[in-house]
């Protein structure tokens, strides 16, 4: 590594916090930018839709998968974004890490994440407050995993330091802009509540993320036999018959949030008043 390189090229960066050209100075920096393709910076908000503050893909692309993650809300299933709002996880991770036993036969996986076709992901989760993170994705070149890893683990401290300050500063634009909230989180949390009681939803959320019927009884200390009969009685109530028919049901009725009725299930599979 040429140290005299290096020194510019984190004088660049830090030169370009707060700007657009902030993370391609940073990929310029980690010496990376050969490395890894389709590299992907997310902040997260309570309450709000994630904001993408930079990415390289093609128009296409990012129409069918980053647009699609945010606009139909299936972000909230992502291992990643999970990792960070229910552990409080951070730091360098990749798929293996936070991902539940059976993600690969999760609809999530099938509808989301296999067509993105990433080699492997590895995902620099920072925490900004309490609620809020950046997330900095980069899909790693085929035989340099571990180069990349190397890399990224040995300027740890300077990188989040680097993306918490970059964060902070695209918090207080958000602020004074005054986003409108987007309450997809609250919306899994209560969905089928108006159906369902407390320890189905439970179960519910952990089938949508890709959990197996044994990995949501070791979550919840309960017995198998307990998960089983439960998936029964959610099916039953629900009227479908699978996995991916909840993950549908789930992406139908997000647009039916509501102020007054906090399951968005409910909204949609109430009927629409008749015409008088």
């Amino acid at each position: 590594m040429n140290v005299s390189h290096s020194d510019n090229t984190l004088s660049q960066a830090i030169r370009a916090l707060g700007h657009n050209d902030f993370f391609p100075a940073l990929l310029s920096w980690l010496e990376i930018d050969k490395l890894v393709t389709d590299p992907l910076a997310l902040l997260y908000q309570p309450d709000q839709r994630p904001i993408v503050l930079y990415h390289s893909y093609d128009q296409k692309h990012y129409q069918d998968h980053v647009r699609a993650y945010i606009d139909t809300g299936i972000y909230v299933l992502d291992p990643f974004y999970r990792a960070s709002v229910e552990h409080q996880q951070q730091g360098i991770s990749e798929l293996a890490d936070v991902a539940p036993d059976e993600f690969e036969q999760s609809e999530f996986f099938t509808q989301y994440y296999a067509p993105l076709k990433l080699h492997h992901e590895i995902t620099v989760l920072v925490p900004l407050n309490e609620h809020c993170f950046l997330h900095f994705s980069l899909d790693t070149a085929e035989g340099s995993e571990q180069t990349c890893r190397d890399i990224l683990e040995a300027r740890i401290d300077v990188l989040t330091s680097l993306l918490f300050q970059q964060g902070q500063q695209l918090l207080q634009q958000n602020d004074s802009q005054h986003f409108v909230a987007q309450s997809v989180h609250q919306a899994l949390n209560n969905f089928g509540s108006s159906i369902l009681t407390p320890r189905e939803q439970d179960i519910v959320h952990l089938m949508l993320q890709g959990h197996s019927n044994q990995s949501a009884a070791e979550k919840l200390n309960v017995a198998h036999s307990t998960v089983k009969s439960h998936r029964k009685s959610i099916y039953q109530k629900l009227d479908i018959t699978s996995q991916s028919e909840l993950f549908y049901l789930f992406l139908d009725a997000l647009p039916h949030l509501s102020a007054d009725t906090p399951d968005p299930l409910s909204h949609y599979l109430t009927p629409p008043p008749k015409g008088g």
